[in-house]
């Protein structure tokens, strides 16, 4: 039998506390700060809430390195020409964007990674072999 790694995702619920004139003025407060309000230190699991985040095997797979490599995920999902062209493509996973670049740098390629605060990452192809840049939508609008 083997182990294979599923996305989840659940809810937790907490209360923050912020200084504000008045209840309005307070959820004013957080909405516009919302980014940059500490999670609560105390907190508790909402009922019902643990959940698989994608039931997608190709995007599973991504995380089961047994299943499928990342390049073949990458490859299969007609990103490779896309990449190559426009040299932007977004992954689920720093570990998918990190082998993906290695891979590309070992060919010749250089490319950079960037990391969102979302779980997507984003690949950027800088030179290929040959020395073309590739061309970015805005620069051919």
């Amino acid at each position: 039998m083997k182990t294979i790694t599923l996305p989840v995702s659940w809810e937790v619920s907490g209360f923050v506390k912020v200084q504000a004139e008045s209840i309005e003025a307070a959820v004013e407060y957080f909405n516009s700060n919302i980014d940059h309000i500490p999670l609560p230190k105390e907190h508790e699991y909402v009922d019902a809430s643990f959940q698989l985040t994608d039931s997608d095997p190709d995007y599973i797979k991504l995380y089961n390195k047994d299943e499928m490599s990342v390049l073949d995920v990458f490859i299969e999902m007609d990103k490779i020409q896309s990449f190559m062209d426009t040299g932007l493509c977004e992954v689920y996973t720093e570990e998918a964007a990190d082998r993906i670049s290695s891979h590309l740098t070992a060919h010749g390629y250089e490319c950079v990674v960037t990391y969102n605060s979302t779980p997507i990452c984003e690949l950027w192809l800088i030179k290929k072999p040959d020395g073309i840049l590739p061309i970015r939508e805005s620069e051919g609008e």
